[in-house]
Parts: C-alpha cells; sequence; structure tokens
C-alpha cells in the first residue's frame, strides 16, 4: 500500500526560509541559510511515517517547499492542517477524494473542528496520531477505517519514534540536523 503524507502550502507561513532571514542574522555556522523552503521540516509527517508499517510505501508531500497538488497516486493520503493551512487541505482533500483516494484529516484544526473536518475526509484524527496511527493504517488495510480516531491520553515525548528525515529534503530546511547540533555564533 502507498501512503501519502501531506503539509499543505501556505501563503501565510511565518516559518518560510525568506521569512526567517528577514529576522536573523549570522547566527550559525551549522544552519542551512540557502534553505528556500522554510525553518523546520515538518517532523509529525516524518514521525507518522516512521510509525508506518514497514510493508507499507510512503511519501511527504511538504508545502513549505512549495505547492502542492493532488496529483499523486496513493492508496491513502493523510493531510495534516493548521487553521491557516485548513482551506487549501479541504481543497486537496476533496480533489483526492473525487479521484477515489481516501484521506484522513488530523492536525490543530481538524482536531478542534472535527465535524468540519470530517465534510472532507474519510477519516479524522483528534489530537496526536502517535499511538493511533498503526491501527488506522491496520483498519485501512483491512477495510474497517473510522471515520474518527481519538487518543484522550497525552504522548510521553520520551516515547516517541524517530522520524524517518530520509523522506525529507535536506536542502528545503534552515534546520534539519539535531537543533542541539549546531554552535550559536555570537555578535
Amino acid at each position: 500500500m502507498k501512503v501519502q503524507l501531506v503539509n499543505p502550502h501556505n501563503n501565510s507561513n511565518m516559518y518560510a526560509a525568506p521569512k526567517f532571514f528577514r529576522h536573523a542574522s549570522k547566527i550559525s555556522n551549522n544552519l542551512n541559510f540557502n534553505a528556500t523552503g522554510a525553518l523546520f521540516p515538518p517532523l509529525n509527517l516524518a514521525t507518522l511515517a516512521a510509525l508506518t508499517p514497514a510493508e507499507h510505501e510512503v511519501a511527504i508531500d511538504d508545502g513549505c517547499l512549495g505547492p502542492v497538488t493532488a496529483d499523486r497516486s496513493a492508496d491513502l493520503v493523510a493531510i495534516t492542517a493548521m487553521t491557516a493551512q485548513a482551506p487549501a487541505a479541504y481543497s486537496l482533500a476533496d480533489q483526492y477524494r473525487a479521484r477515489g483516494i481516501p484521506v484522513v484529516l488530523g492536525g490543530i484544526h481538524p482536531s478542534m473542528c472535527p465535524e468540519e473536518a470530517g465534510q472532507h475526509a474519510d477519516a479524522v484524527v483528534l489530537g496526536e496520531a502517535d499511538r493511533l496511527w498503526p491501527d488506522l493504517i491496520q483498519d485501512f488495510a483491512h477495510g474497517k477505517m473510522k471515520s474518527r480516531y481519538h487518543d484522550p491520553e497525552p504522548v510521553d515525548l520520551a516515547q516517541i519514534a524517530s522520524p524517518r528525515r530520509d523522506l525529507l529534503d535536506p536542502n528545503g530546511y534552515v534546520i534539519f540536523k539535531n537543533m542541539f547540533d549546531f554552535e550559536l555564533v555570537v555578535f
């Protein structure tokens, strides 16, 4: 099965690399100031990729690196959305669903507005997906995906899977390596 993970494009993204550079000068020798995408990579999607069983193919489409279209082939698409991204997320979801590809919506906006998000998705994840994702994938593979997934317990950050950074463009982000693995330049 092929799973497509999507972070929709957001024109007002304050973490976009060029916008960040307006507020940063010479901070570190180890940061990628040639990045054209964003300050941070979407580790939420890279973490979901790590939680996806190995027999499934996973790809990440990050809208921070440019506009995202719904033309990729996939068996299942999962889209994350903050409120500013909701219109783009819903548009992508509707386009994928029109092609017969089931869509899962998650992130802060769908978590806060699950009824609204449910109009554009086959399933909505409420809150953190870390413990839910493997079950959702298994349910989907067996034709039993639910319309809602919710884990009411807080996630133990010490138990989070290591993100699949191999699925991300290392040249697209200012901070790609371990954030604590660089030397700050004092000015």
